[in-house]
């Protein structure tokens, strides 16, 4: 599946099929903010999409809200669209 075309899935709440691109999949994507106070704290990371911060590495998704971070969890997130559809 490339990444013009389309994945339809039967997500709209009347039952009717809503298509989803991969580029509205990579619009999804956040960012980790440093929101470390000084040099010597420890690390803390703040998603971009929710807000929220922990302390700890950064991750391929938010653990609050589930936001892809990175490349990897896009594709991650794509691939169980993919087999959403073709489960079908």
């Amino acid at each position: 599946m490339t990444r013009q075309e389309p994945i339809k899935l039967n997500i709209n709440w009347n039952g009717s099929e809503c298509a989803i691109t991969r580029g509205q999949v990579e619009k999804m994507r956040g960012k980790w903010i440093d929101a470390r106070y000084s040099s010597k704290d420890v690390p803390k990371c703040q998603c971009s999409i929710c807000g929220k911060k922990y302390i700890g590495l950064e991750t391929d998704f938010c653990q609050y809200c589930g936001a892809p971070m990175t490349d990897k969890a896009v594709d991650i997130l794509w691939k169980r669209l993919e087999a959403m559809h073709n489960a079908d």
